[in-house]
């Protein structure tokens, strides 16, 4: 099959697609894309919906108020996290039960829990707050459609995506040997 052909059965495929899946409303704030969603069914909680980052993120606060980790006195300003920083010392790998945005579901989908001072500072500078940020371990399981006139963001189940089967076995390692 030559290149028209494969671009001819992907439009075909995206047309089946758009029949399908759920619809969420979502703000954008500063051109950036922000949803609501709900995390082992609490919330909503407030996500930038970032088809760039590698992760799903919670904010330590978030995953504080879901009680997936226990509140931790400050850190010494030495184990904080610093901008340009990728991960700190207080990074942590879980796997949530669920997340969601509107009816879209993803089961068992692994987030980072850190601070993501990039985000924070400029953020804060202009009075937005957020809860967290939604990754690649979230949105590779859809296909994804952004209408920003409408909007809207169409999630169309891709249930056999990577991130539904990625591990965190060499993310880990490679954490644990920095941290050393």
């Amino acid at each position: 099959m030559g290149p028209v052909g494969m671009v001819l059965v992907a439009l075909s495929g995206a047309a089946v697609a758009q029949d399908a899946g759920e619809t969420a409303g979502f703000q954008l704030k500063n051109q950036i894309v922000f949803v609501e969603a709900k995390v082992n069914g609490k919330g909503p909680f407030s996500f930038i919906f970032d088809t760039g980052a590698g992760m799903t993120v919670l904010k330590p606060e978030t995953a504080e108020a879901l009680g997936l980790v226990e509140k931790k006195k400050d850190p010494a300003p030495e184990k904080r996290l610093r901008p340009g920083d990728l991960m700190g010392e207080g990074a942590r790998f879980l796997e949530v039960d669920s997340i969601a945005v509107g009816k879209a579901e993803a089961k068992k989908v692994q987030v980072v829990v850190m601070a993501v001072p990039q985000a924070d500072v400029p953020l804060q500078k202009l009075g937005i707050a957020y809860d967290g940020i939604l990754g690649y371990t979230f949105i590779s399981r859809f296909v994804s459609t952004i209408d920003y006139r409408e909007k809207t963001l169409r999630l169309v189940p891709q249930p056999d995506s990577p991130a539904a089967t990625l591990g965190f076995s060499y993310v880990n390692a490679a954490i644990e040997k920095r941290m050393r």
